[in-house]
């Protein structure tokens, strides 16, 4: 899934604190269309197009706040494409319902709706994409109002009334993309300074991590060999027993390194996620199932959005570590990761938890799923190996 530049995409935890606002928009653009056609009352000529008009508008409202919920997006082209065009079908049926009869432009609320719909939606497209829909809602918007310049009661030339009724989609909809570009430029600009700040703290990342290695590797030989040793001093002869021994400890010191330097990040998310929960790390044999160790490749955003799900899901009541797993393999050409867990709560308030950071997943990954199913998660995303 190629990543877009949209405020969505880019800064997505910021965008779901937004969707509540999708709502308000369409309700607003909804009732102020039904109030403009109740005021052009006397002015309709065919009942049947102003409620077609009003039922597509509603249409298209529902559909862009569903396709605005956590669990549908991001937002696609086409839902774009879609909302806009039915918005602007129900702008022309308005007009049919009114034509010839009109006394105003002003007041007819195709030009209004569909500049509100456009402004909510920069926040899901890219800024080029609002601005080409709002110059083609403008140009049809201001060519109706154009033909029924001889209609209107007030004298006017017809690009004065194009004008007019296309002044309020342009205004809104380059109002908002002007906005959402400052944002995704200042997301990208403070992307690129965390990215520059990490490598510059690498070598002292990679010297921390080789100190704790080395103490954990001190305490083990303080713990198991200094203890072995200090006896055979003391008793100055050395055993089969202590021969058998001796080799015991080299196994264990050995394979201590070996899980020391092996252990990825996804292990210290899980052993975290599991302290959360009040047990003890070592309660959970091998929850992760990473041979090839596909952990690795994936990205921070990938790395931070699972870390927050898994700490989700250990806050939940009744959480069983016992039934946490996380298998990560290899397909033909991406990553499969399944994680799979047990939470003794309904599963409507596992998802209200998790839905949030499904669609910052959905965002950063490809084809996440989330079922629940009688307290059973099951999670699984796929994501490329580069």
């Amino acid at each position: 899934m190629r990543l877009e530049r949209t405020p969505e995409q880019l800064d997505p935890i910021a965008v779901f604190a937004l969707r509540p606002i999708v709502s308000l928009v369409c309700a607003f653009a909804v009732c102020y269309a039904i109030i403009s056609t109740i005021a052009h009352e006397d002015q309709i000529v065919n009942p049947l197009a102003a409620i077609a008009a009003i039922l597509v508008l509603v249409a298209a409202a529902v559909i862009f706040i569903v396709a605005a919920q956590p669990g549908v997006s991001p937002m696609r082209g086409g839902t774009h494409v879609l909302v806009i065009g039915l918005t602007i079908v129900a702008c022309i049926l308005f007009a049919a319902s009114v034509w010839g009869a009109d006394h105003l432009i002003q007041d007819n609320w195709g030009q209004i709706a569909i500049g509100l719909l456009l402004a909510a939606m920069s926040s899901f497209r890219p800024p080029g994409e609002i601005i080409i829909s709002s110059v083609i809602s403008a140009a049809i918007v201001g060519g109706i109002a154009a033909a029924e310049t001889p209609f209107l009661v007030i004298a006017g030339t017809p690009v004065l009334y194009a004008t007019v009724a296309a002044t309020p989609i342009l205004a809104f909809s380059l109002a908002a993309t002007g906005s959402t570009k400052v944002t995704t430029a200042a997301v990208l600009s403070w992307r690129a300074t965390a990215r520059r700040a990490i490598e510059r703290l690498e070598p002292e990342i990679r010297e921390g991590a080789a100190r704790v290695v080395h103490q954990e590797q001190v305490a083990l030989l303080n713990q198991e060999a200094v203890p072995f040793f200090t006896d055979l001093l003391q008793r100055d002869e050395v055993t089969e027993a202590d021969i058998a021994r001796a080799r015991e400890i080299a196994i264990s010191l050995r394979r201590s390194a070996v899980a020391t330097v092996e252990r990825s990040w996804l292990d210290e998310a899980i052993a975290r996620t599991i302290v959360q929960s009040g047990a003890s790390p070592q309660c959970l044999s091998s929850p992760l199932r990473d041979p090839d160790r596909l952990a690795e490749f994936m990205t921070t955003e990938q790395r931070g959005t699972l870390s927050a799900i898994l700490l989700v899901i250990s806050r939940g009541v009744g959480f069983d570590t016992r039934t946490l797993s996380v298998t990560i393999e290899r397909t033909t050409s991406r990553c499969h990761l399944t994680l799979v867990a047990h939470v003794e709560a309904s599963g409507r308030a596992i998802k209200a938890e998790l839905l949030p950071y499904l669609s910052v997943l959905r965002v950063v990954a490809q084809d996440a799923r989330l079922r629940v199913h009688q307290g059973d998660v099951a999670l699984q995303f796929f994501y490329d190996q580069t």
